[in-house]
């Protein structure tokens, strides 16, 4: 029991991980694309 908790534990950390690199990205994307993201939110 206490072994698939720890598990899920774990494997939280490394999605939340994964997901702080990917928004990162996302933002660094977003900043870089903002006047096509603007006029596509725009639409």
């Amino acid at each position: 029991m206490m072994i698939s908790v720890l598990t899920v534990l774990i494997s939280i950390k490394g999605i939340r991980s994964k997901v702080k690199k990917a928004s990162g990205i996302g933002k660094s994307l977003i900043t870089a694309l903002s006047p096509f993201h603007k006029m596509v939110v725009a639409k």
